[in-house]
């Protein structure tokens, strides 16, 4: 823990945290990857990614794909489709 004028806190608070071995910026550079080669007539839902991010040994929920692909500022499949 860490006492500063804003309070306590745990060490970790300053730190980013890698997911599993696997640090987040990979997995935004991942997610944005996987999107950028989808079909642009059939894009692909927040669980579909998951699994394809899993195949590549990145295991992450439906849920923090979401999370992710609205901190990069991408659009839900529905508002990505031509």
């Amino acid at each position: 823990y860490l006492e500063s004028p804003k309070g306590i806190h745990k060490l970790k608070f300053f730190f980013t945290a890698p997911v599993g071995k696997t640090d987040k910026t990979y997995i935004f550079d991942k997610i944005k990857e996987v999107i950028q080669n989808e079909d642009k007539t059939s894009p692909l839902s927040d669980v579909q990614i998951a699994k394809k991010l899993a195949r590549m040994g990145i295991i992450i929920s439906r849920r923090t794909v979401a999370k992710y692909r609205e901190i990069l500022n991408i659009l839900a499949h529905s508002l990505r489709r031509i």
